[in-house]
């Protein structure tokens, strides 16, 4: 997120193995961020819930989440953040869960190591840093 110039609810070292919930930076409507990564990129995310309403947008990565979904995810949320206007500098955030994904590869071997790098989990188990 971070190299998407977005910021995400939980502070490192708090990061859920289920969801990523993220900051939507001010001039960016959630609800026109989400309509528009649906209908345009076919990427479904979720909004806010309670007092959060409108104000983050969660990223779901319980189950079956491999390196393909966290590219597409980031790929099209970059890209819609573009389309939207939001100053981001096209490019970064896929090389960015790439190197962490490949570092995370090095250190570990089966196939749970995707799953350890999207939600931040590292090999001890501990929580750790959110690539998404």
């Amino acid at each position: 997120m971070r190299a998407l110039g977005l910021e995400t609810l939980a502070a490192d070292g708090y990061a859920s193995n289920t969801v990523t919930a993220v900051k939507v930076p001010p001039g960016l409507d959630c609800w026109e961020l989400l309509h528009h990564l649906r209908e345009r990129y076919g990427v479904i995310l979720a909004g806010g819930q309670g007092p959060l309403l409108g104000r983050v947008f969660r990223i779901g990565h319980v189950g079956q989440v491999g390196w393909q979904e966290v590219v597409v995810t980031l790929a099209a949320l970059e890209m819609a953040c573009v389309d939207l206007g939001m100053e981001v500098e096209i490019g970064r955030a896929v090389p960015a869960a790439e190197e962490l994904l490949a570092r995370e590869r090095l250190r570990e071997d089966g196939d749970t190591v995707e799953r350890r790098a999207v939600v931040g989990v590292s090999g001890g188990g501990e929580r750790g840093r959110t690539l998404l």
